[in-house]
């Protein structure tokens, strides 16, 4: 399983709106909010290839006037 980090978006979006715009690239095993620390987000899919073409898709993806921003955890 491999997780990534996603920075930069608002606080209202929930995790559900987070399976919708990256579930199609793979299986999502979790999705992890973090409000604490800021707007950051941890999703983990179960395959390596997967979180990638998320990644290369969706890096500096506006949304809702954010630009998305990621790392990958390995």
């Amino acid at each position: 399983m491999v997780p990534i980090i996603i920075f930069s978006f608002f606080f209202s979006l929930k995790s559900k709106s987070l399976r919708q715009l990256f579930g199609s690239y793979g299986k999502i095993v979790r999705i992890l909010l973090n409000n604490e620390s800021g707007q950051s987000a941890y999703i983990t899919f179960s395959k390596d290839e997967e979180a990638r073409a998320a990644i290369v898709s969706k890096d500096d993806f506006e949304l809702d006037g954010q630009i998305l921003r990621f790392l990958i955890l390995i």
